[in-house]
């Protein structure tokens, strides 16, 4: 899961082997954070898709566990407890924003992006 973020280089001599932009997941970019892994790397923009899992349970206990999991998230316990397990990014803090991505550095991106479309 890191090697998509091992193949993007800032300055490089070969676009055939690293890139300038990628699709990955946030999760896998926040824990290689904690681990001080390509603290060079930043998320941007908001995520395109999310997975979904499901589980079936049984029908005789399916409404008590719907009921309880309706009250855990509106007492706002799922959203506290996801943000106290995520991990602390253990990279040097640094300031201002980064430089922007010119259209070609984009363009495979695009390309992808309009692939799925």
């Amino acid at each position: 899961r890191e090697r998509v973020f091992a193949n993007m280089r800032q300055s490089h001599s070969d676009p055939s082997l690293y890139c300038d932009a990628a699709i990955a997941s946030e999760e896998d970019l926040v824990t290689l954070h904690r681990y001080e892994k390509h603290c060079d790397k930043v998320k941007v923009g908001a995520p395109i898709t999310y997975r979904s899992l499901g589980i079936p349970i049984y029908d005789k206990h399916a409404d008590a566990l719907v009921s309880l999991l309706h009250k855990i998230k509106a007492d706002g316990v799922m959203t506290s407890t996801l943000k106290a397990s995520r991990p602390e990014s253990q990279c040097p803090e640094t300031g201002g924003e980064g430089s922007a991505l010119n259209v070609q550095q984009l363009t495979g991106v695009w390309l992808i992006t309009f692939s799925f479309a």
